[in-house]
């Protein structure tokens, strides 16, 4: 099994010791570790020393503020000052993943509630031939692009604010930015394809778009251990 794989799992079983503040602030140090620029290798190699320095003074009966002190980022920023940044090679594997996976996901979901889809059921319900050309559009894949990029930029956002604390009016207002820019990119998303839709670049047969998504999914998962 890939090492850093396994240490997530031992990870993930060390952190279950955990609870009340202790658990909390964990989660906000390992999304913000998420969002830094080195491999989930050195992530988890971090993980692990914050749990057992975690689990050590939770034994002790000390309190985590007294711990690392208030300030969660520069606690965690004087760490990540000590681990190797990603090579070149790693933020290309790093991207290629994320790629692979979000093609994978948004793939697949298309794929199985497609019209092509739909009607193949229906078809044979009716004892049938369905017809399994699934067309590729111009729009869908923009549209594929634009809520990938979309999710990442999210993500990336949350990992880089998890220490970020708002009182409640400001709470409250980002919350509601946020759900507008995410309505605004997914409507345009859809508006796109459906503008597109009619500008087929190919058509495929819908069981090699389903392998061919799960493909994608595989590899991005294969690669998101890769170190």
């Amino acid at each position: 099994m890939n090492q850093t794989k396994q240490l997530n799992r031992e990870n993930n079983r060390l952190d279950k010791q955990l609870d009340g503040e202790y658990e909390s602030v964990m989660t906000d140090l390992v999304c913000y570790l998420r969002g830094a620029d080195i491999t989930d290798g050195q992530a988890e190699r971090v993980r692990r020393d914050l749990l057992e320095m975690f689990i050590a003074a939770k034994e002790r009966g000390e309190d985590v503020q007294t711990l690392i002190g208030g300030d969660y980022r520069q606690f965690c920023d004087a760490i990540l000052e000590n681990v190797p940044r990603r090579t070149v090679r790693q933020r290309v594997v790093n991207a290629l993943s994320i790629a692979l996976t979000c093609a994978g996901v948004l793939g697949l979901s298309k794929a199985l509630i497609s019209p092509t889809m739909l009607g193949a059921i229906r078809t044979l319900a009716a004892h049938q031939v369905p017809e399994l050309a699934f067309p590729v559009s111009l729009g869908m894949l923009a549209a594929m692009v634009i809520l990938s990029v979309f999710a990442c930029a999210v993500v990336q956002y949350t990992c880089k604010t998890a220490f970020q604390e708002r009182p409640g009016l400001a709470k409250r207002t980002h919350l509601l930015v946020t759900a507008a820019v995410s309505a605004g990119v997914i409507g345009a998303a859809i508006a796109l394809e459906v503008l597109l839709e009619g500008v087929v670049l190919f058509r495929a047969p819908l069981c090699a778009a389903v392998a061919a998504a799960l493909a994608c999914l595989g590899g991005g998962y294969a690669l998101w251990w890769e170190e």
